[in-house]
């Protein structure tokens, strides 16, 4: 149960949170090398991800993501009710 739970949290937040990572990265390799600038800022990415890829875009990626998230997320708060069940800690 607790692990389903966690799975389905981290898997909640990497969802919303896929498309400001998707622009980071974009922007941090624009103009690598040499070549001149695509974005001038983040909304500028935004835009042109859209209006060039369309919505989709800006997932683009995600099911590697989601792939390596799942387990991690489910495992991280599974240890942290163990631990703090353990330690006798409540919140």
């Amino acid at each position: 149960y607790k692990l389903l739970c966690g799975a389905l949290a981290g898997l909640s937040a990497q969802t919303l949170i896929y498309p400001g990572d998707t622009m980071r990265r974009r922007m941090q390799v624009d103009g690598i090398g040499g070549e001149p600038h695509k974005y001038r800022n983040f909304v500028d990415c935004f835009i042109r991800i859209v209006r060039d890829e369309g919505v989709s875009g800006l997932y683009r990626g995600i099911r590697t993501n989601v792939v390596r998230c799942i387990p991690g997320a489910a495992i991280q708060f599974t240890a942290y009710d163990a631990f703090k069940n353990l330690f006798g800690l409540t919140t």
